[in-house]
This record gives C-alpha cells, sequence and structure tokens, in this order.
C-alpha cells in the first residue's frame, strides 16, 4: 500500500462524534467535581476513614463521592483524540517529534502550571483533608516530580490529587506515536501490543511485590503500576479512534444497550472494591471490565444525532471548552472555598453533608462555569500561534 493510500485509511471524526466528545468531556468533568465536593462534604462531619463513617453515608463516598469511572472516559477520549491528530502524519511519513512535543506541552502545561499555584496556596492553608489532599509538610520530591509530570510516581502533590491523571497522559502521549511509528500507523495493531505489553508488566510488578516486601510500600512502583492498568484504556480510545467509522457501522441497538449495562457493571464493580476497602493497586481492575462498553458506547455516539439539533451546538462546544480547566482546577478551588466557608456557616448546613455539598459545590461551578471556557479560549488562542511557528 502507497503511502498516499494510507493516509485515507484514517478519516477524520464527523460532527456528530466531535460534538458527543465534547459533551462526555464536559459532563463527566462536571460529575467528577461534584463527586469531589460530596466527597469533601462528607468526610468533614463523620470522618476521613471511609469505615469510620456510617454505613449509609460510607457507600455514598464509595460510588457517588469518586470520579473514577469518568477519569477512565477521560483516558478513552484521550487516546481517540491524540491518535487522530497524528495517525495521518505517522501514516504518510511527515510526523516529527519537535511539532509533536510542543504541541502536548501548550495543550496541558499552561492551565497545569496555573493549576499548580491554586495546590501551593490550599496546601499552605492549616487544614486537614484527609485523602483528598493529606498533610506533607515537605513536600518537594512531589513538587519537583509535578513540573515533570512524573508526579505518578512519587504521589501527587497535596492539594493536587486529580493531577496523578495527567501524569498517566504524558506517559500515554509518548508511548503511543512509538507504537504508531512501529507498525506503521496501524491503530488496531498497536492498541493490541499495548494490551499485551501491559498484561505482561502488571505479571512482572506482582511478582517484584511478592519477593520483595520494600517493594511493597515504593510509590514509584505502585504509580507504575497505576500507569500500566490503565494503558488498555487509553490504548483502546486509540483503536477506536482508528476503527471508529466501522465500529459505528456495524453497531446495533442491542449492543449499544449493552455498551451502557457493561459500564455499569465496571462502577458496580469498583462501587464494592472501594466500599469494602480492597488495596490501591485493585481499585482500577474494573477499568478492563469497563473499557469494551466505554468504547461501543462511544461508538455509538451517531445516535445522538447531535449535529442534527442546532440548539445542543455551542451547549457541547461551551462543555469541551469547560471541561479541562474544570477538571484541573476545581480541587484546589474547592478545598480553599472549604477552608473560608465552612467556619463561617451554622452546623445546620455545614453538618449535613446534602446541604453543605450544594454550598460548595454551586458557587464553584458557577467561577468555573465563567471563567473555565474563557481561560480555555485565550489558551487555545495562544497555542493556536505557537504551532504556527514550529
Amino acid at each position: 500500500m502507497t503511502a498516499t493510500n494510507k493516509i485515507h485509511r484514517t478519516e477524520r471524526f464527523d460532527d456528530d462524534l466531535v460534538l458527543f466528545i465534547d459533551l462526555l468531556r464536559g459532563i463527566a468533568a462536571l460529575l467528577v467535581m461534584f463527586g469531589h465536593a460530596l466527597d469533601l462534604s462528607t468526610a468533614t462531619t463523620f470522618s476521613w476513614d471511609l469505615h469510620a463513617n456510617p454505613p449509609f453515608w460510607c457507600f455514598i463516598r464509595s460510588s457517588i463521592g469518586n470520579g473514577v469511572f469518568w477519569v477512565w472516559c477521560f483516558f478513552i477520549v484521550s487516546g481517540m483524540c491524540i491518535h487522530q491528530s497524528i495517525a495521518r502524519s505517522v501514516e504518510s511519513g511527515t510526523f516529527r517529534w519537535r511539532s509533536y512535543i510542543v504541541a502536548r506541552i501548550t495543550r496541558i502545561y499552561p492551565l497545569f502550571s496555573l493549576g499548580l499555584a491554586l495546590a501551593l496556596i490550599a496546601w499552605k492553608l492549616p487544614e486537614d483533608w484527609g485523602e483528598i489532599a493529606s498533610r506533607n509538610s515537605h513536600p518537594w520530591p512531589q513538587l519537583g516530580a509535578s513540573l515533570f509530570s512524573l508526579q505518578i510516581f512519587t504521589s501527587p502533590f497535596p492539594a493536587f490529587e486529580t493531577s496523578w491523571s495527567l501524569s498517566c497522559e504524558m506517559v500515554y502521549y509518548a508511548v503511543w506515536p512509538i507504537l504508531l511509528l512501529t507498525f506503521r500507523g496501524n491503530g488496531s495493531r498497536a492498541a493490541m501490543f499495548a494490551v499485551v505489553a501491559s498484561c505482561l508488566t502488571l505479571v512482572a510488578i506482582a511478582i517484584a511485590w511478592h519477593f520483595s516486601k520494600r517493594l511493597n510500600t515504593s510509590a514509584a512502583l505502585d504509580g507504575l503500576w497505576t500507569t500500566v492498568i490503565l494503558f488498555p484504556l487509553w490504548a483502546g480510545g486509540g483503536w477506536l479512534g482508528a476503527n471508529w467509522k466501522v465500529v459505528g457501522e456495524r453497531m446495533t441497538n442491542r449492543i449499544w444497550v449493552a455498551s451502557i449495562l457493561i459500564c455499569v457493571a465496571a462502577e458496580v464493580l469498583f462501587v464494592v472494591f472501594k466500599f469494602h476497602v480492597y488495596p490501591g493497586w485493585a481499585l482500577n481492575i474494573p477499568a478492563w471490565v469497563a473499557a469494551p462498553g466505554l468504547l461501543l458506547f462511544i461508538g455509538g455516539s451517531s445516535r445522538f444525532k447531535l449535529s442534527q439539533r442546532p440548539r445542543l451546538k455551542p451547549v457541547c462546544d461551551w462543555l469541551g471548552k469547560f471541561s479541562y480547566p474544570c477538571y484541573i482546577l476545581h480541587m484546589q478551588l474547592l478545598l480553599i472555598l472549604h477552608h473560608f466557608m465552612f467556619p463561617l456557616l451554622p452546623n445546620s448546613i455545614s453538618g449535613h453533608p446534602f446541604i453543605y455539598v450544594f454550598c460548595l459545590f454551586i458557587p464553584l461551578l458557577g467561577f468555573m462555569a465563567f471563567f473555565g471556557p474563557w481561560i480555555e479560549t485565550r489558551i487555545m488562542t495562544w497555542r493556536s500561534q505557537i504551532l504556527k511557528k514550529v
């Protein structure tokens, strides 16, 4: 197959899929923000120790009060979009690492740097936020690692727990072009290799943990486990980006409904693991159950026919611009807001999680809704000017 013919193998996403991706990213970011607000309000009322909470609230924190499932969505969407952005250049032999690296850095680091600055402010506040932002009087290794997006291997900087996923992303950004170049642009083969390599690496880490007690407490090995166990989701997104049209054409109502049921089953499995305090290494195992469901669900996005609903287009566009600022900034702002708001409210409000969560969520949502898309638009405008010069 000639290079010219291979270029046409990777087709651009249609309008329905682009709008659906923006819609999904925005809703996922909103639910992550609400989940963290609910987790904070519940733990403040009862205890940061999950099982020191009453059983009902323990269940709430294990289910609604976490956003891990939505992070899995982000990984698949990211894999799709990155594959689409580089597949043609890889297939045609025009891929350039310099342009790619600049594109990734200018996309991630502006808002990430703002998020890290806000985390420094939140960390300085005299507050105990338990697991959500553990107190660490000397978090300089975490800060240094964060500057190079390596915090997944040290644990995130306090008050910036959400940054763990961006650290994984940066690893995936580096690996996926290598796989595509190795397999000459074949996203399906690259994804298959990624899954097999991930399985072998996980087995090797499990063996290392079994034979070395010292490695059981290694933050670097924990981070490697998390990165590797979630890579098949990202690679699956790359596979879907390469095959999205075929998947869409073969989608039936039965398959699409089944995809939703698979996603629900994966979330239920995660809640069970969380509620019963399974070890951290096990909590992302349900992601492998969720992966086929999410891939098929997104593959059936044309069923929503969003491009035929003119009133929804600006909503989807806005949610797309809202999602990344919301995800990367909300935790720090939530903790800062809680620090100053909590002492001002009567106990009848601050002491009830379902009431206090809205005291936190609504003003933060208003702030992010106003400033998030505004910041994103200006950063993307600046970024486009930079990329024109590369």
